[in-house]
């Protein structure tokens, strides 16, 4: 009977102490100073991330599982990615959460394979992007601490400002104020862009092109010059970037807005 109730009590210990096992967190090392958390929660194994030196959660431990965006496809630099239900989810190592928390169904990163973006963004591999069910949102990280991000958009051009199509219609951003999202210059009331080497925009509204500022505020500028920047074709990317020391304008464009850019060397000699 005495050693009945030792086995017993031994079968229980070493039962409590698998249970225990079972429930205690398992962690995982990452390419990062931070760790994988991953904890049984209502009989799910669910993910975090937590500091690996302090302990701190970044992530809360609710996904399904999460992966570094770090290396090969996205090669999006301090950067995560969280799963759950199907979306993902952007997260920083530092445990901000980006897009407003919104969940997306696929992601193009600017530094895939260095190719040309995908069909919304043109200008150069500068912006990823998150397919959400609102549209696409975009996002880069220009400091290495402050990410910018904005959107949701249909089409983007890049050339020192930003040209921005949302609902048909195209705005022109600007990160002036060194902020999270970006400010608007305009907002988005015209049916094209051209942007001239960033200095200021023609912009159609109604059948009718004007130009405009930095600031949105009309500036005098001859139709000729309209007329010379409506004529010129566009060029691809291989040959806008083979053409950037020898080409006094070049112009790229994506859908119904341009960007032209003006030589630096011959800026102050040419109307432009």
């Amino acid at each position: 009977m005495k050693t009945t109730k030792i086995f017993v009590s031994v079968l229980l210990g070493v039962m409590s102490l698998a249970m225990c096992s079972c429930n205690s967190p398992e962690y995982r090392p990452t390419d990062g100073k931070c760790s994988f958390i991953i904890k049984k929660i209502d009989g799910k194994r669910q993910w975090g991330m937590v500091s690996s030196g302090s302990g701190q959660e970044y992530i809360p431990c609710q996904y399904d599982s999460i992966f570094s965006a770090y290396g090969h496809p996205y090669h999006i630099d301090e950067l995560f990615i969280a799963v759950k239900d199907g979306k993902m989810y952007a997260w920083t190592y530092r445990g901000k959460q980006l897009l407003n928390g919104r969940g997306f169904t696929s992601l193009v990163s600017s530094k895939y394979d260095d190719r040309l973006h995908n069909s919304s963004v043109y200008g150069g591999g500068l912006f990823n992007e998150a397919q959400t069910d609102e549209g696409i949102m975009f996002f880069y990280l220009p400091t290495g601490t402050k990410w910018v991000e904005f959107g949701p958009a249909e089409a983007v051009l890049w050339g020192g400002t930003i040209l921005s199509k949302k609902n048909g219609k195209w705005g022109i951003l600007w990160g002036k104020d060194s902020k999270k999202y970006l400010s608007p210059i305009t907002p988005y009331i015209y049916d094209a862009v051209i942007s001239v080497r960033g200095h200021y925009f023609w912009v159609k509204k109604d059948g009718k092109w004007s130009a405009i500022d930095l600031d949105g505020k009309p500036v005098r500028k001859s139709q000729s010059l309209l007329n010379k920047y409506l004529s010129m074709p566009s060029m691809d990317n291989e040959e806008y970037q083979r053409k950037e020391r020898s080409a006094l304008f070049r112009k790229i464009s994506i859908q119904e807005a341009s960007y032209i850019s003006v030589s630096w060397t011959e800026a102050d000699y040419i109307s432009w």
